[in-house]
C-alpha cells in the first residue's frame, strides 16, 4: 500500500468515525509530507522516536505554526491508529520549541515609522500608548482622561480585577500628539472612542496597529502584543530592572518576564527608545 493508497483508506476511516468534512480534509493534509518523508519504508515498521525527529525536523525547517504543528501530530497519530491499528505515543513530542516561545517583537525605529507614517492622529497616539506605556488593549480601550496626568507626565492605571494600581510613564514625545488629539470630554470619558461615541472594540485597535505597520513597509504581521512585548524588551536592553519591568507590566509571577529578559540578552543594547 502507497501514499495514494494510504491517503484513501485513511480518508475513508475517518468518514466512518464520522469526522466533518473539514477535518477531514485537514488531516489528510497534514500527513502528506509525513508520506513523502517515509514513502521508501514500511509504515508499521517506523518508531515513535522517527516520527518524533521528523516533527522537529519539519517544524525547523518549514517554521510551521503551533497550531498546524498539533494538526500533524494528531493526524499522524490517527493514521497509525485507524490504518495501522498500531497507538504511537507521541506526547513528548515538544509542541513549540523555546525559540517560538518567545515574544515577538519590532524594532524601536519601526515603531517611530509607524507613528510617522499614519496620517490619523488618533491612530498615532494608540500605537504610541501601546509601545510607549506597554499598555493592553483593554487598557487603551478604557483608559479615561483622568488617568493621563500632563503635568507629571504620567498615565495611573487600576486593575479592575486585582484593583491593584501602577503608574506608567506618559513619554514627552508622545504629550503633543495626545494634547492635539485630546477632546474637551470629561475626565471620566475614555481617551478613545469608536464610532458614534461607543466603546473602541479591540478588533478596531488590532486593525489599527496592524494597517499602519503595513503603511510604514513593516514586512512583519504587527500586533498591539508585540507593541506591548517591544516596550518590555526595550526597557530591558536599556538597562531597566527587571523587576521594574515587571511592575510596569502588571505582571504577577516573577517568572512572568523571564522571556522578556532572554530576548533582551540573546539580541544585546539597543538605542534608547525613540519615543522619549
Amino acid at each position: 500500500m502507497r501514499n495514494r493508497e494510504f491517503l484513501q483508506e485513511y480518508k475513508k476511516k475517518l468518514r466512518s468515525c464520522r469526522y466533518a468534512a473539514n477535518t477531514v480534509n485537514t488531516y489528510l493534509h497534514c500527513v502528506k509530507p509525513f508520506l513523502r518523508e517515509f514513502e521508501s519504508r514500511e509504515l508499521e515498521e517506523i518508531s515513535e522516536r522517527e516520527v518524533t525527529q521528523f516533527i522537529n525536523r519539519y517544524r525547523s525547517e518549514k517554521q510551521i505554526s503551533e497550531s498546524y504543528e498539533s494538526h500533524m501530530l494528531t493526524a499522524i497519530k490517527k493514521l497509525f491508529h485507524l490504518v495501522f491499528n498500531k497507538e504511537m505515543e507521541l506526547r513528548k513530542i515538544s509542541k513549540s520549541n523555546l525559540k517560538r516561545n518567545l515574544p515577538l517583537h519590532i524594532d524601536n525605529r519601526e515603531i517611530k515609522r509607524m507613528i510617522d507614517s499614519s496620517p490619523n492622529l488618533k491612530h498615532q497616539c494608540i500605537i504610541g500608548l501601546l509601545y510607549s506605556a506597554g499598555l493592553r488593549v483593554e487598557e487603551v480601550i478604557n483608559l479615561k482622561n483622568s488617568a493621563v496626568d500632563f503635568t507629571d507626565q504620567q498615565i495611573h492605571m487600576r486593575n479592575p480585577k486585582t484593583k491593584k494600581e501602577r503608574s506608567l510613564p506618559l513619554s514627552p514625545y508622545l504629550i503633543p500628539y495626545l494634547k492635539s488629539y485630546r477632546r474637551s470630554y470629561s475626565n471620566e470619558r475614555p481617551v478613545f472612542e469608536g464610532y458614534k461615541n461607543d466603546v473602541l472594540c479591540p478588533r478596531t485597535v488590532q486593525q489599527i496597529v496592524g494597517s499602519t505597520a503595513r503603511l510604514a513597509d513593516i514586512e512583519q504581521d504587527v500586533s498591539p502584543t508585540m507593541l506591548r512585548n517591544s516596550f518590555a524588551i526595550h526597557h530591558l536592553q536599556a538597562g531597566t530592572r527587571p523587576e521594574v519591568v515587571r511592575k510596569l507590566l502588571g505582571l504577577g509571577s516573577e517568572q512572568s518576564i523571564h522571556k522578556y529578559i532572554l530576548v533582551a540578552n540573546q539580541e544585546g543594547e539597543r538605542m534608547k527608545s525613540p519615543l522619549d
